[in-house]
């Protein structure tokens, strides 16, 4: 369980929520890295698409980027379904360290559970991580 994806700045307050990352034999932009999945109806909401071939840390990386300014910029509201592409590696300058080493643990982990049932995708690998991020302090 990747408990701190982000590093919180000291005073600011902690913003941890979900998201469910999966392995899907193809992503539907074959020029993706990773996919970005907000889901306003079906859960979980916030699903992150990886192939075997491209489940890297960096790929993850950007992808938790990407979900993060996704959910700021909305405010974490999820009122349409949106798919967005990455196409480039990042790794945070937060997870250098032991974060980038529970990442890379994450996606071992992934890539060796059993497929278990996310709606519509089908049965797929999945793993829920957890992400914290800092609030923007008012």
């Amino acid at each position: 369980m990747t408990a701190a994806c982000l590093a919180v700045r000291a005073g600011a307050q902690a913003d941890v929520r979900s998201a469910t990352i999966v392995l899907v034999p193809r992503l539907s932009d074959t020029l993706a890295l990773a996919q970005v999945w907000r889901r306003s109806v079906n859960e979980p909401h916030d699903v992150i698409m990886l192939t075997e071939r491209t489940a890297t840390v960096g790929a993850l990386g950007a992808a938790v980027q990407t979900l993060v300014n996704l959910r700021r910029g909305l405010r974490d509201s999820v009122i349409v379904d949106a798919r967005i592409s990455v196409y480039k590696e990042r790794v945070p300058a937060s997870w250098q360290g032991m974060l980038q080493a529970v990442a890379a643990d994450d996606l071992e982990k992934l890539k060796k559970s059993p497929p278990t049932s996310v709606p519509p995708l089908g049965m797929v690998p999945n793993r829920t991580i957890y992400i914290t991020s800092a609030k923007k302090q008012p």
